[in-house]
């Protein structure tokens, strides 16, 4: 689900101008609203501080697209 979401995402950018978008740098936080737009979600109030209080228009999901659950993992990868 990760990769069709992330493909989803390369490809609006790609759409955007920017020609290689694997190559580019980019917070979290900009990652983190770009998925929450394609996935029909808004982020939290902390995404939007670090940007400015400019989060990505929400549109609607594309066909397929649901929420992405909730990871159960710890940070360091101590499993559940």
């Amino acid at each position: 689900m990760i990769n069709h979401h992330l493909s989803i995402l390369v490809d609006q950018l790609r759409a955007e101008g920017i020609a290689d978008p694997l190559a580019q740098s980019f917070t979290l936080a900009a990652l983190w609203d770009d998925l929450a737009a394609i996935v029909g979600e808004s982020p939290p109030a902390a995404v939007g501080a670090v940007l400015g209080g400019e989060p990505c228009p929400r549109v609607a999901p594309p066909d397929g697209a649901r929420p992405l659950p909730v990871s159960t993992r710890r940070p360091g990868g101590g499993g559940r």
